[in-house]
């Protein structure tokens, strides 16, 4: 878990206390990251920030993107209109990967949070 696979954020709640990376306890919130084998498992912030290469006020920002693209998508909007809002709302590029036999269309926030459409 700790080497340079691909992980992706999936959120960021209050919903757990403990860090699986580090064995924290007591933990205010935590950020759910999917990692290769496809499990998401729990980090302290900063050691989901430090696992995913980025800031902590860096990966709050993105666990924001994540959650409005999520939103989005379930209120039915086209993948386009979500890349759209994310760049109006965060200022961040959002890349589109159309579909394919083997994957659904997905929309990639930076290099790990990514939404199947």
């Amino acid at each position: 878990m700790k080497g340079g696979s691909m992980k992706t954020l999936v959120e960021i709640n209050d919903e757990h206390d403990t860090c699986e990376y580090c064995g924290k306890t007591g933990l205010k919130r935590v950020a759910w990251i999917r990692i290769e084998d496809g499990t998401t498992v729990p980090f302290g912030v900063c050691c989901g920030a430090r696992v995913l290469g980025v800031s902590k006020g860096g990966l709050a920002v993105k666990a924001q993107a994540v959650d409005l693209a999520q939103k989005w998508r379930d209120a039915g909007h086209s993948a386009e209109t979500i890349v759209k809002a994310i760049w109006n709302r965060f200022g961040f590029l959002v890349a589109v990967k159309e579909a394919t036999s083997e994957r659904p269309k997905t929309i990639c926030i930076g290099s790990f949070g990514r939404i199947t459409m």
